[in-house]
């Protein structure tokens, strides 16, 4: 039941980038470059989130599993230093995306560790990367 649960929220948390792809093709209710800003800097939240499933921080855990978790904060730190100086939303997000599938590669040799159920890599993991990944790069087109 839980990683039910998990998958709602999971693909809840695509409904923020899916609103402002509509906004920005049909609506134009709200400025280009914020809707630009926005989908990095969510999908920045995400992927930051995602990292942080990893930390173990605790006196049996992992200390490469913490490092892993906590890289992910590290690069978005960059990303934002990067949206702040002004780069080129197409180079920004391209970026992007390859952590996102970066990170989703790590987490399947996690699974293949035994370490994440199949459920959460094949009917969660997967699709929501995926589909996030469209969303970010579908602005490239406007």
């Amino acid at each position: 039941m839980n990683l039910i649960f998990q998958a709602v929220i999971a693909y809840l948390g695509l409904v923020p980038p899916l609103y402002a792809i509509i906004d920005l093709f049909f609506l134009e209710d709200t400025k280009v470059s914020m809707i630009l800003d926005f989908m990095i800097l969510y999908t920045l939240i995400i992927f930051t989130f995602v990292g942080a499933i990893n930390w173990k921080i605790t006196n049996d855990g992992s200390i490469l599993l913490t490092i892993y978790g906590a890289i992910p904060s590290l690069l978005s730190f960059l990303i934002i230093l990067a949206v702040l100086n002004g780069i080129e939303y197409r180079l920004v997000s391209s970026i992007l995306i390859i952590f996102l599938f970066t990170q989703l590669c790590l987490d399947y040799i996690i699974y293949l560790q035994k370490l994440r159920p199949a459920f959460f890599i094949y009917s969660i993991r997967l699709p929501v990367t995926a589909l996030l990944s469209l969303l970010v790069h579908l602005p490239i087109y406007f």
